[in-house]
């Protein structure tokens, strides 16, 4: 490998794991997206380059992990495959950044860090993600203290560049460990200080700033590793962990039974009250992510080898949906399940969950068989991380930096050895120019200009605003579903009509989602199409047949039209599963209303 093309390569991968500190609107907004695509593009380009140049010696790769990661993706392409929406599944959408074609890029990600990066490079590339962890919590502080507060609308916790304090939190955890064991592992004295103050500065940030009790959980996890399992522990650092052990135990069981705290500065006694919520009595919004949790197994049972396809969370919610659980109508609707093995289980299936969790423990297993500080820190980073999922959503800025430590890890536990080799006639490789044009100008340009558009568009909000969006509806990529959802938006109701051609057009794209099919049924309403809009509210009912809305709104419609054993099926359907719930007794009455049976309608 020639240094000018190893220089580009590196150069690649500063630019990526530069890429979490950027949110500049309207390009990059929501946060992920513009990240996203900037972050696939460029890889494209080192996959393209990485191929005409070389050869990979595939069969001397021996790596259990890398194999179980493999077998992972496949069915995770197996379960696209059986999608009932492919192109969600293939490109998810703005909001999420997710996708198969995106997680795709980060299994390449690993590959070619794994592939490419020599000893020195990844010593300066870890050094370069602490930096940008430093900005990326440096912004949130700023955020917190007002500083940006007439070009940034947040609450209480920050956002940073990563549009939720949650996925700041996970960005900043695995950097946390690593900046941690770099300060031990550092001589130079100059050095060490750095790292320690990095380390400190993490800590701050997480606690202080984002106060994700999810990261609090991966901290303690994270940090009871690194002190029980430190390799070669001495007597006198023995008794230093006993001892902070039983500190951090004593403080937390003294603030746990003492209501003092609450009267201290908020920067300080906010953080301790959510970290003391954890073992109190669950909230509403507790009580709903586990009902979240429940509904996802229920739907497991129904798709449990190849789940219901990547981004397809929601179809499986909402087929199981049930309001009787605890908090359901507090937070009925849902497209993750807050926690990832969950989502991998109903997104995937079964058996890509196994060897998910092989993967994972293959590496962790990997990692201590080496027996040093660098893959102790990395075993407490991605412990941290792992439990730290279980309770939060997933976005490209806390991927990026965890498969980046993949590759990492990778490198350290995988036998050192030439894996690559000069292809010799090249010129074949060159026909990969045309998909890779394709692929970056049409799947990449295209779709982010057309993204820029309808952020600006939602910012001008007048006729101006809708006239952007009808140029932009004229190029039929696969953000259509959500470019017509900010024109519905931006309608404000006033165009039933125009509100029936884009709902009409979402469903072509999103047949199993729900509010695309009630919408639609609503707006034929409006414009007087009783029995268009009654197979509409039916076909949202049949998707999510325990929502308490769709049953009385299509009943409604189904005795405006007649259909009075439809209507009679849904109120028999109401009483069955939902008993409980006055929705099931109105749809009674407004029957008896419509048969002429007062007495009854009354009682």
């Amino acid at each position: 490998m020639s240094k000018k093309i190893y220089y580009f390569y590196i150069l690649s991968f500063f630019i990526i794991l530069f890429l979490p500190l950027l949110n500049l609107h309207p390009w990059f907004s929501p946060p992920a997206w513009g990240k996203t695509i900037l972050f696939r593009s460029i890889l494209a380009v080192v996959l393209f380059i990485f191929l005409i140049k070389n050869k990979v010696k595939v069969k001397e790769i021996k790596s259990k992990p890398l194999l179980y990661l493999l077998i992972f993706y496949g069915f995770a392409f197996l379960s696209l495959l059986a999608s009932p929406n492919i192109s969600s599944s293939l490109w998810g959408d703005p909001a999420r950044s997710g996708g198969f074609i995106n997680y795709s890029f980060y299994l390449l990600f690993v590959l070619l860090c794994f592939l490419i990066i020599k000893d020195k490079e990844w010593k300066k590339l870890l050094d370069f993600s602490l930096i940008i962890g430093f900005l990326v919590g440096l912004i949130a502080i700023l955020q917190k203290i007002k500083l940006f507060e007439q070009l940034v609308t947040f609450g209480q916790r920050p956002l940073s560049t990563m549009g939720n304090p949650i996925l700041l939190a996970l960005f900043l955890l695995p950097l946390l460990f690593i900046s941690f064991t770099f300060f031990i592992k550092e001589q130079n004295k100059i050095k060490k200080y750095l790292y320690l103050t990095s380390s400190l500065y993490l800590f701050y940030v997480i606690i202080f700033i984002t106060q994700t009790r999810a990261a609090f959980v991966g901290i303690v996890i994270g940090s009871l590793w690194f002190l029980l399992a430190y390799p070669n522990k001495t007597k006198r650092m023995k008794i230093g962990i006993i001892a902070v052990l039983l500190v951090a135990i004593s403080s937390f069981l003294y603030l746990n039974q003492t209501n003092n705290y609450k009267s201290w500065n908020p920067v300080i006694s906010r953080p301790i009250i959510r970290l003391i919520s954890i073992t109190e009595g669950l909230r509403i919004s507790e009580l709903s992510r586990i009902s979240n949790w429940q509904i996802g197994l229920r739907a497991f049972q129904e798709k449990p080898f190849l789940g219901y396809g990547p981004e397809n969370y929601a179809t499986a919610f909402n087929k199981h949906y049930d309001p009787l659980l605890p908090g359901r109508k507090a937070e009925p609707w849902v497209d993750r399940a807050h926690n990832s093995l969950i989502d991998i289980l109903i997104q995937y299936g079964f058996f890509a969950l196994i060897f998910y969790l092989l993967f994972f423990f293959s590496l962790l297993y990997a990692l201590k068989k080496k027996k040093t500080l660098l893959s102790h820190g990395l075993i407490s980073a991605f412990l941290a991380f792992f439990v730290a999922s279980f309770f939060s959503i997933d976005s490209f800025s806390p991927y990026l930096i965890f498969f980046f430590l993949v590759g990492y890890a990778l490198h350290l536990t995988v036998e050192k050895k030439e894996y690559l080799k000069p292809r010799k006639k090249p010129l074949f490789s060159y026909l990969l120019i045309f998909p890779l044009i394709w692929f970056i100008l049409g799947y990449n340009v295209n779709v982010f200009q057309q993204n820029t558009k309808i952020n600006i568009a939602r910012e001008i909000d007048s006729e101006a605003s809708l006239l952007i969006l009808e140029q932009e509806r004229e190029k039929k990529t696969f953000l259509i579903p959500y470019l017509n959802n900010k024109y519905l938006i931006l309608l404000k109701g006033r165009n039933s009509e125009k509100a029936v051609e884009l709902l009409s057009e979402n469903i072509e794209w999103q047949p199993n989602k729900v509010r695309n099919w009630s919408h639609l049924g609503k707006h034929l309403l409006i414009i007087g199409k009783e029995e268009e809009a009654q197979k509409a509210l039916d076909r949202a009912w049949q998707l999510r047949p325990k929502d308490l809305n769709l049953i009385l709104d299509s009943s409604i419609v189904d005795l405006n039209t007649e259909k009075i054993e439809r209507a009679k099926e849904k109120k028999d359907f109401c009483f069955k599963h939902l008993e409980k719930e006055k929705e099931c007794f109105w749809i009674a009455g407004l029957i008896n209303i419509h048969i002429n049976e007062i007495e009854k309608a009354k009682s």
